[in-house]
């Protein structure tokens, strides 16, 4: 069916798909590795032990290996060598275990399932997981805040683009195309071709993944300028995605110049924060992200 047409440089659609249109076409949803997700569901309950935790993941030798690796590399600096996984637990406690468990699973659960050329799975990873980084990096100066959970709302904010770029190559390479052709922001590009957003899709995985509601909220609203007034990790956020975009790592299909929103920026603000060291701190991040990056692909 033909549900598009070209007016000058722009792309519209002649009917929007909605998020039940988009997860129809998901007819295999990407799941986490079983190791990932029971690490997961440990970590959120209060009877599980440090070894307990170390034990389900010495059953996954590889799981296991990659960890280990990850854990002893230059990004969590380390004074002495980790040897086991029950040590690495005991070391870095579960949160940090979790976000190393689902970080070096994602890119199995979507490998091959890439469906469109316009869409680079490296350049995606590369933003991911820059501002994974950024957000545990800034969320060390919030209170109240768990650096971890900012990690994980950083690596999985864009999920939803990954979905779509998987099982609904045709909207995403229409939103590409025509972010391209308007040099404007992938979302305001995508709110002409869909009637959702990869926000939504995003948020969507996360409920199937059983990811806590505060990362689910955030992935949906990650844009909404008025959400980092309410909650505090969409702020940090949006604030490491400015500085990553800044930066130039940027995900397909994104040309817009960079701001700062007005409620983002009284949040910033309030923190009395000098901003320029932050731009300054971002090739450190890079360096540790690039790290990351090596560990998992």
């Amino acid at each position: 069916m033909d549900y598009r047409k070209t007016m000058g440089t722009a792309v519209e659609p002649l009917s929007k798909p909605d998020l039940q249109d988009i997860v129809s076409k998901i007819v295999a949803l990407p799941t986490l590795p079983q190791l990932a997700r029971q690490i997961a569901l440990m970590v959120d309950d209060p009877k599980s032990s440090a070894a307990e935790v170390g034990e389900a993941i010495r059953r996954d030798p590889a799981t296991a290996a990659r960890i280990l690796r990850l854990v002893n590399s230059a990004y969590y600096g380390l004074t002495s060598k980790v040897k086991t996984v029950q040590q690495a637990v005991s070391l870095l406690g579960f949160q940090v275990i979790r976000s190393i468990a689902v970080s070096t699973s994602l890119p199995s659960a979507f490998k091959g399932l890439l469906n469109t050329k316009a869409f680079s799975p490296e350049r995606f990873w590369k933003h991911s997981l820059l501002t994974a980084c950024l957000c545990k990096s800034i969320a060390k100066k919030c209170k109240g805040i768990d650096p971890e959970a900012g990690f994980d709302v950083g690596l999985l904010h864009d999920i939803g683009k990954l979905v779509m770029a998987c099982f609904a190559a045709e909207y995403v390479s229409l939103t590409i195309s025509s972010a391209r052709s308007n040099e404007c922001s992938y979302d305001s590009a995508e709110r002409q071709i869909l009637n959702t957003t990869h926000g939504a899709v995003g948020a969507w995985l996360a409920e199937r993944w059983n990811f806590p509601d505060d990362l689910q909220s955030a992935i949906k609203r990650r844009h909404d300028p008025c959400a980092c007034e309410e909650d505090p990790l969409i702020a940090v956020l949006q604030f490491a995605n400015c500085l990553c975009k800044a930066k130039g790592y940027r995900c397909s299909g994104s040309y817009e110049k960079v701001t700062i929103s007005g409620p983002l920026n009284k949040w910033l603000h309030k923190r009395k924060w000098n901003i320029a060291e932050f731009f300054a701190s971002v090739d450190r991040e890079v360096a540790n992200s690039k790290m990351l990056l090596s560990q998992i692909s």
